[in-house]
């Protein structure tokens, strides 16, 4: 749906008005954030699990006020990992995100145990949803257990790739009113992403959409 490339960009742009920002690529063993930002890490999140290196240790810098932490991609013990049975890691990052002004967290999609965990310990969680039907539905089935998870957890939703005009209102209403009727909770929605060529054009050179067509409508609807 897009999660990775809007964690990317959104924690370059707040980084450009002047807030200190970390980015934990946190999609367990499929990462991709390195790619995205054209960066070749010489450690990743594998190396803190296994008590090898620190958060700190292995930080990227993409900008003065952006560092990423990244994930590893490939490795079965990763895609397997239990956030429960390594605290260590949860402790690290709350003490690195006390220097920060934000910590943008980019996990995996689905609902397994490695992504409810961090989505409870967030303060704020952003569902990227398209207006395709399976991601409806997907996006749903996130928020609901979610809530089993943490019942007062901040959920917003954020549309990618929407089309036509009201697509993203559309998608934005269907959840809200199903959230709301049968969750009896109440979702906030954060905006839309138009469906952009440039932003593939961006993936296939691994430059930032933002940074590679810093006027294109997809860049343009990230920053405001």
């Amino acid at each position: 749906v897009g999660k990775s490339n809007l964690a990317v960009n959104l924690s370059l742009e707040l980084g450009l008005v002047g807030n200190q920002v970390a980015l934990p690529d946190a999609d367990f063993g499929l990462a991709n954030a390195d790619l995205l930002c054209g960066v070749s890490p010489s450690y990743h999140l594998g190396h803190v699990i296994q008590g090898l290196k620190s958060l700190d240790d292995i930080a990227i810098p993409l900008s003065d006020e952006v560092e990423l932490i990244p994930g590893g991609s490939g490795i079965e013990e990763l895609a397997n990992f239990s956030l429960g049975s390594r605290p260590h890691i949860l402790s690290q990052m709350q003490a690195m995100e006390e220097d920060l002004d934000y910590m943008v967290i980019d996990t995996a999609a689905g609902i397994a145990e490695n992504v409810s965990g961090i989505l409870a310990a967030a303060s704020e969680i952003i569902i990227v949803v398209t207006p395709e039907p399976t991601s409806i539905i997907d996006a749903y089935a996130t928020i609901k257990v979610i809530l089993r998870h943490k019942k007062d957890s901040s959920i917003a939703l954020v549309v990618n790739n929407a089309v036509g005009i009201g697509d993203a209102e559309q998608v934005f209403q269907s959840i809200s009113t199903a959230t709301r009727e049968f969750l009896d909770h109440k979702i906030e929605f954060l905006g839309m992403v138009p469906a952009d060529s440039q932003v593939t054009e961006a993936v296939r050179a691994q430059v930032p959409v933002t940074q590679f067509a810093p006027g294109c409508p997809a860049s343009r609807a990230i920053r405001l």
